[in-house]
């Protein structure tokens, strides 16, 4: 009688390897190897390595948007950082006030002195 008989190992699945079942001259039973699995195209041909196809999307994704940068107009590009600049002014001095009151009573030192009218005799 013959049958398959499958190895697995590490959570790989090997086989078929073909084994036949017979008797001896003396009654004991006996299996004898007959042949294992073919090997089908030769082994690996590629690998997927997902470390490398990352760093390769990445690359590829700055290279494509550096182009698509440098495609734009000289105007556009100054009118964007012109207004960048002008809502970090506005966001500036509408914090600017609190952050001196907050730091004068955590520390107990004042930013400003008040100027008093009164001359000290």
């Amino acid at each position: 009688m013959a049958y398959e008989r499958y190895i697995k190992r590490g959570g790989n699945v090997y086989g078929p390897y073909l084994y036949e079942s017979y008797r001896d001259k003396h009654g004991k039973k006996k299996t004898r190897y007959v042949s294992g699995p073919e090997e089908v195209g030769g082994g690996k041909k590629f690998s997927f390595n997902f470390p490398v196809i990352m760093i390769a999307l990445v690359a590829i994704l700055l290279v494509v948007g550096l182009l698509v940068m440098g495609s734009q107009a000289p105007e556009k590009i100054q009118a964007y950082k012109s207004y960048a600049v002008s809502k970090a002014k506005v966001a500036y001095y509408a914090v600017l006030p609190v952050v001196q009151r907050a730091s004068s009573s955590v520390t107990g030192f004042v930013t400003k002195e008040p100027v008093s009218n009164e001359t000290g005799e």
